[in-house]
């Protein structure tokens, strides 16, 4: 029987121009908004890790963020579990920029508890009105409302998580970070300008380059 193939879902990615106007118009959203989005360029996580980020995940000093649990919402009911996969489990560098912007974050969060007198339950970077786990749908329903009112393009909020999976340049120092552990801030050195993600790895490396790299690091393993 000959079935025909549903044609693959496409899905819309921002060039470098896209992203710095969705940055733009964030800069008038509300900073928990603003913080969420430069995560989500910077990391490139899910809805639901972003939501179960906790302070615990920021480490301040080796200038990286843990991922390891994402939110969950079941019939009304929200909670934390493991990540979608084992490997995603992880630890990802972010730049200096990003550890300004959450230590200002952090101090309005604070501020906001005290006027409201409304506690931040589980510690967590992003919460609902009553202090409660962010579901990951109030991230969707912020994020297209968010589109339709600044007249941007239509895209779902999981196309800024392959602005970081598609860059092949940061693929390669995230590599260099896990299985060196580089003292230097290789994303805070290249990556600072948010124009840098969309470079392909060619423009980094040549052919005789990039086979260099590769054994001299087989070296070192």
């Amino acid at each position: 029987i000959d079935i025909s193939k549903t044609p693959p879902t496409h899905t819309d990615i921002l060039d470098e121009n896209g992203i710095s106007v969705l940055l733009n118009y964030v800069e008038k959203e509300p900073f928990e908004y603003k913080v969420l989005i430069h995560i989500a360029l910077c990391t490139g996580c899910r809805r639901a890790e972003l939501a179960a980020l906790q302070w615990s995940d920021i480490l301040w000093d080796k200038k990286q963020i843990v991922i390891s649990k994402s939110v969950y919402q079941i019939n009304g009911k929200k909670g934390i579990k493991s990540p979608k996969t084992v490997s995603s489990n992880r630890t990802i560098a972010i730049p200096d920029y990003m550890l300004q912007l959450l230590r200002q974050y952090k101090k309005y969060q604070l501020e906001q508890q005290l006027l409201t007198q409304i506690p931040n339950q589980y510690n967590m970077l992003f919460t609902d009105k009553y202090g409660d786990y962010l579901p990951p749908v109030a991230i969707t329903n912020w994020f297209q409302h968010f589109l339709k009112k600044n007249n941007l393009k239509h895209i779902k909020f999981h196309s800024l998580r392959h602005q970081k999976v598609n860059s092949k340049a940061k693929i390669l120092f995230s590599f260099l970070q896990k299985i060196c552990y580089f003292p230097f801030d290789f994303y805070a050195i290249f990556f600072k300008n948010i124009n840098f993600i969309n470079k392909k790895i060619n423009e980094f490396f040549t052919k005789k380059e990039w086979l260099i790299f590769c054994h001299f690091f087989y070296l070192i393993l």
